[in-house]
């Protein structure tokens, strides 16, 4: 959904009403307004992830993901940046069945080691 529409409605779409956020090299943000904010800098063009594990509770309700993320901005100039980050996603199925995010964090991973895991 981040690269068909675009970053700020995949993690609204995504996010736990009682989300932690955890954004790279910043304070934790549990204020789910401030982080759709977040990614509604209009800085950040694209956003894909790659999962290398998931796993799933046996109840079927609660899981989490890790991989390697790319991140493009948009620089003053214009011109485009990729950076990219290691990540681990906390997910748990809502009411409805439908799995939202509750905790989401990274950190920076140097850009070279970063292109090759994401191009595997």
């Amino acid at each position: 959904m981040a690269e068909e529409k675009n970053p700020r409605e995949a993690f609204e779409f995504y996010m736990a009403e009682d989300i932690i956020f955890v954004p790279v090299g910043e304070t934790l943000m549990t204020d789910r307004r401030k982080i759709i904010e977040y990614f509604s800098d209009p800085s950040i063009t694209k956003i894909r992830w790659k999962p290398l594990r998931a796993e799933v509770a046996k109840s079927n309700d609660f899981g989490f993901t890790y991989g390697v993320s790319e991140m493009t901005f948009k620089a003053d100039d214009g011109t485009p940046t990729t950076r990219y980050y290691n990540y681990t996603s906390v997910w748990r199925k809502n009411k409805k069945g439908a799995w939202k995010m509750i905790v989401d964090m990274g950190n920076a991973h140097p850009a070279k080691a970063g292109a090759e895991l994401f191009s595997k």
